[in-house]
C-alpha cells in the first residue's frame, strides 16, 4: 500500500497484459546506454538540431549514442576511427497500446528516422591520447 521503491514494470520497461509480458523500447535503450558506463564524456558537435549525441571515451574505444528525432536518416561521420559495429533501435510507433520496435546490428553509422543508434569505434594508433 505504501511501497516507495522503483518498480520497472510501472516505469516503462515492461508491458504486462494478463499472463503476457513484453520488453519495451525504453528497456532496450537502457541496455544500449549501459555502454557509456565508466567512460569519460567527449564533447560532440552537430549542426542538426534533431540529433542528440552522447560520446564516451573508454581508453582505446569510443561509444556514441545518437538519437534522431526527425524522420530523415543521417550519416554520422566517424572518420579517423576504426568502425566496429552499430546497434540500432528503430521505433515504428509508440503508445500505451502499441510498442513496435526492432533492435538490429547494422553495417554503417547511419541513424534511421525516429531511431537510436549506438556506435562502437576503435581508436587508431594516431588518435590515442
Amino acid at each position: 500500500k505504501r511501497a516507495l521503491f522503483f518498480a520497472p514494470v510501472n516505469e516503462g520497461m515492461l508491458t504486462v497484459r494478463g499472463s503476457e509480458v513484453y520488453i519495451e523500447s525504453t528497456a532496450e535503450l537502457f541496455r544500449l546506454m549501459a555502454h557509456h558506463k565508466n567512460g569519460t564524456v567527449v564533447r560532440t558537435i552537430t549542426s542538426e538540431k534533431s540529433l542528440d549525441i552522447l560520446c564516451t571515451d573508454h581508453g582505446d574505444t569510443l561509444f556514441i549514442t545518437v538519437v534522431n528525432r526527425k524522420d530523415t536518416p543521417f550519416k554520422i561521420d566517424v572518420s579517423g576511427y576504426s568502425f566496429q559495429k552499430c546497434t540500432q533501435i528503430r521505433i515504428d510507433g509508440f503508445s500505451f497500446d502499441s510498442n513496435k520496435f526492432t533492435v538490429e546490428e547494422i553495417s554503417a553509422p547511419v541513424v534511421d528516422g525516429h531511431s537510436v543508434l549506438g556506435i562502437f569505434l576503435k581508436k587508431s594508433n594516431n588518435n590515442l591520447s
